[in-house]
């Protein structure tokens, strides 16, 4: 029986290969290519590569350039290590500016709050954003509809979602 590899985390990548690229006309290499696996926000696998004169050039090139793919994430703002609570403050100035748009009614922020305060912030504020997992933040809606019933979760569900 052979065990599979497993899968590469979120905002990783795999092994990282050099060669040479491109030779002059004496067969001396004048450009390296370093290569390697991504696992990006979505989970999907993309490769990622640097160019430079050297192999130890390209290598530092490309793992400057993982680097910095890995910091960022779709949003460009977050990343699964911040608070689900930062994310809730920036889901509330989003709420704020369609408010001041004229899109979004005053008391529907004033009831949200309150299901964030009461609510939404005490049951999943403190996790990290990687491990709101879709069954936690079901089970959240379920212990907030036995505990203060379904029209609470109903007005939490897409506070939940919408960030």
């Amino acid at each position: 029986m052979t065990l599979s590899r497993p899968p590469l985390s979120i905002r990783s990548w795999g092994q990282i290969s050099t060669w040479v690229a491109e030779t002059d006309t004496n067969g001396k290499p004048t450009k390296h290519k370093s290569q390697a696996r991504f696992r990006d926000h979505d989970g999907h696998l993309r490769p990622l590569s640097a160019y430079a004169k050297t192999k130890t050039a390209a290598e530092r090139a490309h793992l400057k350039k993982l680097q910095d793919r890995a910091k960022t994430t779709q949003s460009g703002e977050l990343t699964a290590m911040h608070k689900i609570n930062h994310l809730l403050d920036l889901w509330e100035k989003r709420f704020e500016d369609l408010i001041a748009d004229g899109k979004r009614s005053p008391t529907s922020l004033d009831t949200y709050r309150r299901s964030l305060k009461n609510h939404v912030r005490p049951a999943l504020g403190e996790l990290r954003i990687g491990e709101a997992t879709t069954p936690r933040l079901d089970t959240v809606l379920t212990k907030i509809k036995a505990a203060a019933g379904a029209s609470t979760a109903k007005t939490c569900r897409p506070i939940i979602s919408a960030p």
